[in-house]
């Protein structure tokens, strides 16, 4: 009995394991994609600045274009590229684990769905009354 709970504990630090792999992987995959997209932005950028009329250049602040290029950019791409990537990858894991669920066991996929269903009817009665 206590050698089927350790194949089970093993069985589990495997599965935890390969999870956190494949979480590294993934969140790796995701920074070197958006630091790529952001390179080609800040690249587009600075060539639209380049080109821009030089009496721009003399009215403007010289730190602005700078402060533009270097910090607006990294932050918007990181803060905002980062949570869409997350969202979309949530998203995929949803959408894998509904199709699981689905496939393996129908009727408890429709019992579930059945349930989420009321219990949302139940709280927009309850949040938005007529």
């Amino acid at each position: 009995m206590i050698l089927i709970f350790i194949y089970f504990g093993i069985f589990l630090g495997v599965i935890y394991i390969s999870k956190n792999i494949f979480s590294l992987i993934e969140i790796t995959f995701q920074q070197i994609s958006i630091q790529k997209i952001n390179y080609r932005f800040k690249k587009k950028l600075l060539l639209k600045y380049a080109s821009m009329d030089y009496n721009l250049y003399l009215t403007r602040n010289s730190s602005e274009i700078y402060s533009i290029v270097s910090n607006d950019a990294d932050s918007s791409f990181s803060n905002g590229l980062a949570s869409l990537a997350l969202f979309f990858s949530e998203l995929l894991v949803f959408a894998l684990l509904v199709a699981m669920i689905i496939v393996i066991q129908p009727i408890l996929a429709f019992y579930v769905f059945l349930l989420i269903i009321l219990i949302g009817i139940f709280t927009y009665k309850i949040f938005f009354p007529q």
